[in-house]
């Protein structure tokens, strides 16, 4: 509320404004919308879970694995840092983390997102890879569309594994071809979320996080 009222203000007198929000707040917000429940809503309109609390939820969702390949997956992620990636890529591939050409990481931000699903495939040259694979854009709001929801890029967080492990296949082919800072330039300008995922360290002395006055420097020393 705080932000539409800001960006309502500078259409009204062209000046910015600056808000001070609780994070703790904010956070505690964010989890109890995890929790929230709702009846009575067609099938179709079903929501497709923000997060996967248990193996079961996965299934029930994402057609097209067995539970004991799943849980061969899990515990592979569980001590191995490259086999949760590849997991995580596999379950979420528009908001997953992807290695580049220098080593670093950039993640995309398409969520729940249809246009910016649609709009990466597009842009990153794969949406005829994506369609000829059985993945459609559909209006999700149509009952018609519900034999299409696990595999329908206006749910792109609701894919069938063999669907989502063939967009996060896409992605990783095409983000090993430049460096994060070169993705996160041209992908940002292009109007499609994302950011390099840095380490602590870099985020220290990173010129934004340095302007927004989350870190400074204490006697010497940068403190958060």
């Amino acid at each position: 509320n705080a932000c539409a009222a800001a960006l309502l203000d500078r259409l009204r007198c062209g000046q910015g404004r600056e808000i001070h929000a609780s994070r703790i707040a904010g956070g505690l917000s964010a989890i109890g919308a995890l929790c929230l429940k709702q009846r009575g809503l067609p099938p179709h309109l079903d929501p497709v879970p923000a997060i996967y609390k248990s193996t079961a939820d996965i299934l029930a969702k994402r057609r097209g694995i067995e539970p004991s390949e799943l849980d061969a997956y899990k515990q592979a992620a569980i001590s191995d840092p490259a086999k949760q990636a590849w997991l995580f890529q596999r379950l979420y591939p528009f908001m997953a983390p992807y290695k580049c050409s220098d080593g670093e990481w950039i993640l995309p931000m398409a969520t729940f997102n249809r246009r910016l699903a649609t709009g990466y495939c597009a842009y990153l040259g794969f949406a005829d890879d994506v369609s000829a694979f059985g993945i459609v854009d559909r209006d999700p709001y149509d009952p018609a569309s519900a034999p299409f929801d696990d595999r329908n890029l206006a749910l792109p967080i609701g894919f069938n594994f063999p669907s989502s492990c063939k967009v996060a296949e896409l992605f990783e082919a095409k983000f090993l071809q430049k460096t994060a800072l070169e993705w996160e330039a041209e992908l940002e300008a292009a109007g499609l979320p994302c950011a390099v995922i840095q380490t602590w360290e870099a985020w220290m002395r990173d010129p934004d996080a340095r302007a927004a006055r989350i870190f400074a420097e204490v006697g010497g020393e940068v403190q958060l």
